[in-house]
């Protein structure tokens, strides 16, 4: 399971390396929201954009298991996140799991 954390103001993206793996993005990439988001499958973008509004904005954690469409295949992955506040910022951070196999049975 790998991490990741969004400055949500600064809209600054950080995550641990297995995440780079999981979108198909060279490591020494900055990871950013507009480089990640086109890689969600239409529905699961739309899903992960509604959850992440909702946690935003009621402080409430979710987990979705999302689907990336990426160089080399399909992948799935598990998504959480909750939102906490650091020196007054929002932060939503979490962790994002490969879960392909659950869905290739």
């Amino acid at each position: 399971m790998e991490t990741w954390r969004c400055d949500v103001a600064a809209g600054d993206l950080t995550w641990s390396p297995g995440i780079f793996d999981l979108f198909g993005l060279p490591r020494d990439v900055i990871p950013t929201r507009e480089k990640s988001l086109p890689l969600y499958a239409e529905e699961s973008r739309v899903a992960m954009e509604r959850l992440r509004a909702y946690a935003l904005r009621h402080r409430r954690g979710f987990t979705l298991d999302a689907r990336l469409c990426r160089p080399g295949g399909d992948r799935w992955m598990r998504l959480t996140a909750a939102p906490s506040e650091e020196e007054g910022r929002l932060i939503l951070s979490g962790t994002k799991q490969d879960v392909t196999a659950l869905y290739r049975r």
